[in-house]
């Protein structure tokens, strides 16, 4: 009977009336945005990147079971078409909210805008990353809609800088690792240790000179 019902609300959600399915896709509930914490590859093996998902209040979206299973088959996934220089990449997940179906159990996901945190494994540091890809998930409110959107991204090499979303993925990447009263405490660590080796970086004697120049 459980199966026969996940059936049910996975061909509701995929085969949902065309146009209502249009209709839902030009409000478009959900943006999803390729973001990365550095502005080059640098001299890494990996380097993190983030999927900027923006849902509109109301909206939800799905996310693969805390045990990595998809009972329902309509958790968020990524197909990627092309990819230059790029070994592995592994979506996490941060925290999850939880949501009882009714008649069908618990499912996950998040209800607010989020960001996604992926580790790159690069085949060749210091080289040119680009990767371009296709983003399918299920957004739910008074019907649920499959959405799909086309992602991409280009890297050059050089030496990398933060980015406006480096804190946003880095912070999202934490909380994917500790349990919720270590987070806080975890993020302001990693703050706190960024701005000690800025400090230590203009200090140095070496760097000192290259200053008082400027």
């Amino acid at each position: 009977m459980l199966s026969f019902l996940r059936n049910i609300f996975i061909t509701i959600a995929v085969l949902y009336p065309s146009s209502q399915v249009s209709s839902a896709q030009e409000i478009s509930p959900v943006q999803v945005f390729l973001r990365t914490s550095v502005s080059a590859t640098g001299a890494q093996d990996s380097l993190l990147l983030g999927l900027d998902m923006k849902i509109k209040p109301g909206w939800k979206i799905y996310a693969p079971d805390p045990d990595g299973s998809d009972p329902f088959g309509q958790a968020l996934k990524i197909t990627w078409q092309s990819r230059q220089n790029v070994k592995e990449v592994i979506l996490h997940w941060p925290n999850r909210q939880s949501f009882e179906m009714e008649g069908m159990g618990k499912s996950y996901g998040y209800t607010q805008s989020v960001m996604l945190p992926m580790t790159v494994d690069l085949t060749l540091p210091n080289k040119p990353l680009w990767l371009e890809g296709t983003v399918s998930f299920v957004a739910c409110a008074d019907q649920c809609i499959p959405i799909t959107q086309k992602i991409s991204l280009r890297l050059p090499r050089g030496v990398p800088s933060p980015t406006a979303h480096t804190q946003a993925i880095m912070e999202a990447r934490v909380m994917t690792q500790l349990p919720p009263q270590e987070q806080a405490g975890k993020i302001w660590w990693i703050l706190m240790l960024a701005i000690l080796g800025g400090f230590i970086l203009n200090g140095m004697p070496c760097v000192l000179p290259v200053l008082s120049l400027k």
